[in-house]
């Protein structure tokens, strides 16, 4: 990868508070974005992550519960309802 790629692709990368809950996403994209975050440095190498993945509606509103989210934003309860990620 080229610097000025990688520049882009820092530049680029946003954090996304909004989403489209009514656009699916496949548990095969999900599998694949945690390989990559599995494969990602951690510290001593220890790897302390655990990931549940999910593209049901009822486990992503039990995930949803649990988030807190804009830390910044204290009376932000986080996206409404058709705004929130359909996969975690």
């Amino acid at each position: 990868m080229r610097v000025m790629d990688f520049r882009e692709l820092v530049l680029r990368t946003r954090s996304y508070r909004r989403f489209v809950e009514a656009e699916a996403i496949d548990m095969r994209v999900l599998e694949g974005l945690a390989d990559l975050a599995r494969q990602t440095a951690s510290a001593r190498n220890a790897q302390p992550l655990k990931y549940v993945l999910s593209t049901s509606r009822d486990m992503n509103a039990e995930i949803f519960s649990c988030l807190g989210w804009a830390g910044y934003l204290k009376e932000w309860p986080g996206p409404a309802e058709g705004e929130r990620p359909s996969g975690y």
